[in-house]
């Protein structure tokens, strides 16, 4: 309406509004029905973790399972895996009723590797999909894996075990979990199960070939990795004994030209033995630059050349000095001057706190072609001169009844996650139980405990006859292990004569090495219970145990 105010003391004169055409009442028209997600009731951690987030009263913690399906993209899930993800680690959610499922929407922070299981009633389980490396690239956008089409009938119980992630680290990130009852129809599933039959394509149309002379290039001027030698020690090198190299984390990944692949060995406990690799190139060159990509910008190394393959010179190195400016994200460029080269070694010097694992991504080379040069043999060596040895008859002694304990075998007690003893009943060979008896103290025994150490993880060695032992030794590397000690006459009951924890860890050591108090306890048998480590850390390092004592009468 319009309003005329003539004055301040008159009243407003309102105008009548024009007359308008009667119309039609409006159409309603109903929304569109919203895509129903499916509701959640329960959850359920399987399997190991090094840490599931769960306290030990079982209740759900700020980075708990629970924050999986709260609706809120901000928080998440954040358990951590044991090393390798060992153990089947995974989750169980429970839907509050049956449903009829045809897409899972799972929103994480990375690209991970699972395999997915569904069930009407938790048992019966369905297989549905596989994510490794080679699919997660169609199942992951931005760390939104989106599985569709599925058609799956009467489920209500969904089943996540996790088998990796992309970039090597253990913690994982689960932001949100999402089940749909509708999705896209008609659509290609066979890639979320490698090795199922894609869709059949019908083949493309192609012209015959046209057949150029041959062209004579000049030597190649492309400088390329062509092959490759693992030189020094490791304890595990990923080159098998037959000499094939692991398919999923070999050395040969490194120039592979993808920056999702990596080799993956792992080093001798603070990188002894100079563990490495030696490139073999298609050619001479003189090199200027070099690029290694590892998981993180934290590894020491040294880079040699050679022309022939015999004298190595140093061309760079990355180390305490300048390792806060080689690296650029996880990538050191450095620049090299090394002439005429073919072989390229770089030697692994270490990782913050001594970790061992290790992850190459790529190494690139760049530089000029040149021909070959001469050869230069490497110096000749005089072989040293020695006297004979003078031999001095031996001097009588009396017997001594004093020695130490000979272990004669073992047999593993209680729980570990990964005992270093593979299903066939053979030990691994480099990191074995036996090599905490073989008098040699660069090896060990490296088993994986749970977490908290449950379950008793341990070791029963049998002696090769009684003795009043007086002092039990452990080797135990770079970390204070905690441990009991047990003895036994008879290998069924057992005795508690000793043990190392964090009040008297200080004490006990000298080093590396645990020394334990006996009392002359007699015993045929000797068992060993693992109880914690000084950092927390679910691996055992069991270098070396000795045993003193005397012979029993």
């Amino acid at each position: 309406m319009l309003f005329v105010l003539v004055g301040c003391s008159q009243e407003p004169i309102i105008q009548p509004e024009a007359p308008t055409e009667p119309t039609e009442p409006p159409v309603f028209i109903e929304p569109p029905m919203p895509q129903r997600e499916v509701l959640l009731k329960n959850y359920t951690v399987l399997g190991e973790w090094a840490n599931s987030r769960v306290t030990a009263t079982g209740e759900d913690g700020a980075k708990g399972p629970a924050r999986s399906q709260d609706f809120n993209p901000y928080t998440d899930w954040n358990p951590q895996a044991l090393p390798n993800f060992a153990g089947d680690p995974g989750i169980m959610y429970e839907l509050d009723r049956a449903y009829d499922l045809n897409k899972f929407v799972f929103t994480m922070n990375d690209t991970y590797y699972f395999d997915l299981y569904v069930s009407a009633d938790g048992e019966n389980e369905t297989f549905v999909a596989r994510i490794t490396k080679e699919n997660a690239d169609l199942a992951f956008v931005e760390g939104i894996c989106t599985l569709d089409g599925l058609q799956l009938k009467d489920i209500r119980f969904v089943r996540l075990m996790f088998t990796g992630r992309a970039s090597n680290n253990l913690w994982v990130s689960v932001k949100e979990v999402e089940f749909f009852e509708t999705g896209a129809t008609d659509v290609d599933t066979s890639w979320m199960i490698p090795g199922s039959e894609p869709p059949v394509t019908e083949p493309p149309v192609t012209e015959p070939p046209v057949t150029e002379p041959p062209v004579t290039e000049p030597p190649a001027t492309k400088l390329e990795i062509t092959d490759y030698k693992v030189t020094g020690t490791f304890r595990n090198s990923r080159v098998w004994d037959d000499g094939n190299s692991d398919a999923s984390y070999g050395p040969h990944l490194t120039f592979d030209g993808k920056a999702s692949t990596f080799w993956n060995p792992c080093a001798e406990d603070q990188y002894v033995g100079e563990p490495g690799i030696i490139y073999t190139l298609n050619g001479w060159y003189d090199l200027t630059k070099i690029e290694l990509t590892f998981s993180k910008p934290d590894m020491s190394f040294v880079v040699y050349g050679s022309s022939h393959g015999e004298i190595y010179t140093e061309l760079t190195r990355v180390d305490s000095e300048n390792i806060d400016t080689a690296y650029t994200e996880n990538t050191a460029l450095l620049d090299l001057a090394g002439e005429g080269i073919r072989y390229v070694k770089i030697i692994l010097t270490g990782r913050p706190a001594n970790q061992l694992w290790i992850s190459l991504y790529e190494v690139t080379l760049s530089g000029d072609a040149v021909e070959e040069p001469e050869y230069v043999a490497p110096p000749a060596t005089e072989p040293p001169v020695t006297e004979p040895a003078v031999t001095e008859p031996p001097v009588p002694t009396e017997p001594d009844s004093t020695k130490n304990a000979v272990i004669s075998g073992y047999q593993l007690t209680g729980e570990f996650s990964q005992t270093r003893i593979w299903d066939d009943g053979t030990e691994d060979a480099k990191i074995g139980p036996s090599k905490s008896f073989d008098g040699d103290a660069a090896t060990q025994w490296n088993p994986t405990a749970k977490s908290g150490y449950t379950g008793d993880p341990g070791i029963i060695y049998t002696l090769d006859g009684a003795y009043n032992l007086t002092a039990l030794q452990m080797n135990t590397s770079t970390k204070k292990m905690y441990f009991k000690v047990y003895g036994s006459t008879d290998g069924v009951e057992f005795n508690e004569l000793g043990l190392v924890n964090k009040d008297n860890a200080a004490d006990l050591y000298s080093g590396s090495v645990a020394t334990v108090n006996l009392s002359g306890a007699e015993a045929n048998f000797v068992k060993i219970v693992f109880t914690g480590r000084e950092d927390n850390g679910p691996w055992v390092t069991c270098n070396e145990v000795y045993l003193m004592g005397t012979a029993a009468a």
